[in-house]
């Protein structure tokens, strides 16, 4: 599998994961959409979590959700028990 600053696969503890920065988003809306419909279409759960550089006081899109401010931002795209995607946001 290839990867790219925008899309790398990793390993998350012992599950396989696609990090997605959240720069695909802005760079090619397509590429982030088939992503997140590929996960709802899987019935993979997504999780949203903020970035630790992030500016305090920024205003999340409405359809992000955050967790606490000591977890990367990221989208965990998990079947079942066994599977993610990971979505990271730079701070850029």
């Amino acid at each position: 599998m290839a990867s790219t600053r925008l899309a790398m696969p990793v390993l998350e503890q012992d599950i396989k994961c696609l990090r997605i920065s959240s720069e695909l988003r802005r760079i090619c809306p397509d590429g982030f959409n088939f992503v997140m419909r590929f996960a709802s279409d899987n019935d993979l759960m997504v999780d949203i979590c903020r970035a630790l550089d992030d500016k305090p006081g920024r205003d999340p899109q409405p359809e992000r959700q955050t967790s606490g401010s000591m977890v990367k931002e990221r989208m965990n795209v998990l079947p079942a028990p066994t599977a993610a995607a990971v979505a990271t946001e730079s701070s850029g």
